[in-house]
C-alpha cells in the first residue's frame, strides 16, 4: 500500500514506518506540502495529523478532503475525544486512530479496511447518483436495505440509529428475542444486528432460531457485546453469527462489517439467480433431445 503521512512529528513518523515496513510511505510535514504532493502523485491512503504548522483541528481535514475527496483519509491524533471522532467520521474520515496506541497487525487491518470501505461507499454513492439521474428520485424505503436492531438498551439503539440512518438503511428495532420473532414473522430484513445479552433470551438463541428457519437462515447476523473474552467471541461465531463487534461500537468498524456482509449477500443472490436460469435452460434444451 502507498501511504502519504501528513505529520510534523518525526517520532510518530518513525513509529508509523516501523509498524508498516512493507508499505511505501511518503511524509509531508505540513498541509501545503501534502496538497502539492497529492497533486503530483497517487496514493492509496492518506494518514492525516490534525495539528500541523499551517492548519489545526477540524479545519485541517476539511481543507484536505474538500480538494481530495477521491482519497481515503485516516486521522492520526493524540486527542481521545469521542465527539471529535464522531464528527470527523460523519464528515467522511475513514477512521480515527490514536497515536502510539496501536500494534502492527491492528494498524494494517484498520488501514486496509479504510481503503476498502472508501471504495465501497464511493461505488454505492455513484450507483445512487446514477439511479437518481435515471429515475429522478431517491430509492424508496422499500428499496433500501433493511436492518433489524435487537437490543434492550435504549441508549445503544439510539446510537445505532444515529450511525446507520445517515447511510440510508431502513431500520426496525426489537427490545428482545420475542419481539424480534414477532417482527420477523411478517418482515424480512437484509441483515440483523443483535446484542449478546437480551432480557428474555441471549443473542445466540435468536441466531439459532433464525438459522433454523428456512426463510431466514441465510440472513447475515452481527453480534454485539461489551465482552473482550475470547470464549464469548468464539461462542458467537460458532453459534452462527457472521461477525462479532465489541462495544462501544465504532462507526468505522460497523459500517465496514455491514458493507462486507451485504456485498456477500448480494453476490450470493446473483449466483443463485444465475444457477436457477442455467437449470431452467438445461431443462429447456433437454426437451429437444
Amino acid at each position: 500500500m502507498k501511504v502519504l503521512l501528513v505529520e510534523d512529528d518525526p517520532d510518530f513518523d518513525s513509529y508509523f514506518r516501523a509498524l508498516v515496513p512493507e508499505y511505501s510511505v511518503r511524509t509531508a510535514a505540513d498541509l501545503k506540502s501534502a496538497m502539492e504532493i497529492v497533486g503530483e502523485e497517487a496514493f492509496d491512503l492518506v494518514g492525516l495529523d490534525l495539528n500541523l504548522p499551517d492548519a489545526a483541528g477540524l479545519e485541517t481535514f476539511l481543507k484536505f478532503a474538500g480538494r481530495n475527496a477521491g482519497i481515503p483519509v485516516v486521522i492520526f491524533t493524540g486527542d481521545d475525544n469521542p465527539d471529535h471522532e464522531e464528527r470527523l467520521l460523519q464528515l467522511g474520515a475513514q477512521d480515527y486512530i490514536l497515536k502510539f496506541d496501536v500494534e502492527a497487525a491492528t494498524i494494517r487491518r484498520q488501514l486496509e479496511h479504510a481503503v476498502n470501505r472508501h471504495a465501497f461507499l464511493n461505488s454505492k454513492s455513484q450507483q445512487l447518483t446514477a439511479a437518481a439521474h435515471t429515475e429522478g428520485s431517491r430509492p424508496s424505503a422499500r428499496e433500501r436495505k433493511k436492518i433489524l436492531l435487537i437490543d434492550d438498551d435504549p441508549d445503544q439503539l439510539a446510537l445505532l440509529r444515529k450511525l446507520l440512518a445517515p447511510m440510508g438503511f431502513n431500520l426496525r428495532e426489537a427490545a428482545g428475542a420475542r419481539e424480534a420473532r414477532t417482527l420477523l414473522g411478517g418482515w424480512t430484513p437484509d441483515l440483523i444486528i443483535t446484542d449478546y445479552r437480551l432480557p428474555d433470551e441471549d443473542g445466540l438463541t435468536i441466531i439459532e432460531w433464525v438459522r433454523s428457519n428456512p426463510a431466514l437462515a441465510a440472513l447475515p447476523v452481527i453480534m454485539m457485546s461489551a465482552s473482550e473474552d475470547d470464549q464469548t467471541v468464539l461462542g458467537a461465531l460458532s453459534g452462527g453469527a457472521d461477525e462479532y463487534i465489541q462495544k462501544p461500537i465504532r462507526y468505522s468498524v460497523l459500517s465496514l462489517r455491514i458493507a462486507r456482509l451485504l456485498e456477500i449477500k448480494e453476490k450470493e443472490r446473483r449466483l443463485s439467480e444465475m444457477s436457477q436460469k442455467l437449470e431452467a435452460e438445461k431443462k429447456r434444451l433437454a426437451a429437444y433431445f
